[in-house]
């Protein structure tokens, strides 16, 4: 048996002794080593004036259709405290119009959003922040009318104004954005 071990043993130097010289790469060592780039700051993508155009517009129409009403149906704060149930109706629009506002252009600057589109324009940057401010005031005021009892409390009278005049607003800094997308 000693003789059995001696041949395998020697088999086994020999076969390693014939074997190429050159070390295998292993598997960790095996690709080819490239230099890693090094991280460039990113820049967030500008959108152009008719993108940002385009998200206006497809909220625009509920904003006007809000004041638009309001003024057809000779809404007034007066009317609401009364309980007009049209006007009341009308009035009850105004937060999740007012919101589509803020949601839209917000979602628009931010890049995990599905609405992302870039930054504004830096022409449009001031014109996107006062009106994502008005749609902020409005939406605010919205939620102050539904918090004062309307039609029941008295409060309602002065937060009827103050939505009324919170809408108006919102629509008139999207009307200025007309002088931008020219």
């Amino acid at each position: 048996m000693k003789k059995v071990l001696g041949a395998v043993a020697l088999a086994v130097v020999l076969l390693t002794g014939c074997s190429s010289t050159e070390t295998q790469p292993t598997a960790a060592s095996s690709a080819p080593s490239s230099p890693t780039p090094s991280p460039t700051p990113s820049k967030t993508p500008s959108a152009s004036k008719a993108d940002y155009g385009r998200v206006l517009l497809k909220v625009q129409a509920g904003v006007d259709e809000y004041v638009n009403d309001w003024k057809k149906y000779t809404c007034s704060s007066g009317s609401v405290a009364q309980g007009d149930p049209l006007c009341f109706a009308i009035a009850m629009r105004a937060e999740s119009v007012a919101s589509l506002v803020g949601i839209s252009l917000k979602g628009a600057q931010q890049p995990k959003s599905p609405s992302y589109i870039g930054a504004p324009p830096s022409e449009l940057t001031k014109v996107v922040q006062t009106t994502v401010a008005a749609s902020d005031e409005a939406v605010s005021a919205a939620k102050e009318w539904r918090a004062a009892n309307c039609p029941k409390d008295y409060a309602c009278t002065n937060k009827t104004l103050m939505l009324d005049m919170a809408m108006t607003d919102l629509q008139t800094e999207m009307k200025a954005w007309e002088l931008y997308l020219k």
